[in-house]
């Protein structure tokens, strides 16, 4: 249960990245990593 609780948060950390970047650079590949990541 504690490691699915680490990599739920670490997924969620990953999933923020991802929309972060995908909103400065704008390209539509980043757009399609965070869906396929959520």
């Amino acid at each position: 249960m504690a490691n699915q609780q680490g990599e739920t948060n670490i997924m969620s950390v990953s999933k923020t990245r991802f929309r972060i970047r995908a909103t400065r650079q704008g390209d539509p590949f980043d757009f399609s990593i965070l869906f396929h990541v959520a």
